[in-house]
């Protein structure tokens, strides 16, 4: 996120919307108030997530590999593109978890998708 909003932006583009869109809907919303306190607090909580997804694989590759985990069957990467190997798709689901666990002791609400989503490091 940048402070396009002050130079006329409005909206985001954003692959993190699709496994978690309310929660991005509500960052958006903070920002376009110029809530800086909630919507820092929301970016802080989701940075490491949103990190993960960008540098443990090529695009889309994390996205759906996260969207799989949570039970939407999005499938896997079409050739000549990869699926994650075992190794970045834990890391990625280990930063989910951790997102998770910042937004619930902020006592952020997050999309439905991402409620049962479970994940131990023993996995």
């Amino acid at each position: 996120m940048d402070n396009s909003g002050s130079v006329g932006g409005a909206g985001v583009i954003s692959v993190a919307a699709n496994i978690m869109p309310r929660l991005m809907d509500t960052l958006v919303t903070y920002i376009m108030r110029s809530d800086l306190h909630q919507s820092r607090t929301i970016l802080h909580d989701i940075h490491g997530f949103c990190r993960a997804l960008l540098n443990s694989g090529s695009n889309p590759a994390p996205i759906k590999a996260v969207m799989n985990r949570v039970g939407m069957d999005v499938g896997a990467c079409r050739k000549p593109l990869v699926d994650l190997t075992d190794r970045s798709a834990a890391a990625l689901f280990y930063e989910l978890r951790k997102m998770k666990d910042r937004l619930s002791a902020q006592q952020i609400h997050y999309d439905k998708s991402l409620m049962d989503f479970h994940y131990s490091v023993e996995e």
